[in-house]
């Protein structure tokens, strides 16, 4: 059914709506596109545009989100089941 749809994950920021992909999206897509919502971000142009600078900031907050859930989790948790 979304063998269409062009990128693993998006959002609409305004109206709190996320949608991915599940075959395709990695935990740290999706965090992305939550960081977006949070931040309260305007809607970003392309989908790797490292120019952009909430593209950037959500980069950076996935990550420390991301990790954060693998440090409350302990040392036997395996990172490569977050990506």
């Amino acid at each position: 059914m979304w063998d269409f749809f062009p990128v693993p994950a998006a959002v609409n920021v305004d109206k709190k709506i996320m949608i991915y992909n599940s075959n395709e999206a990695s935990a740290f897509e999706v965090t992305h596109e939550l960081i977006h919502v949070l931040n309260k971000d305007n809607p970003h142009g392309d989908y790797f545009d490292a120019s952009n600078p909430q593209e950037v900031r959500a980069n950076y907050e996935e990550t420390i989100l991301i990790w954060e859930i693998f440090d409350a989790n302990g040392e036997d948790t395996n990172i490569l089941m977050y990506l």
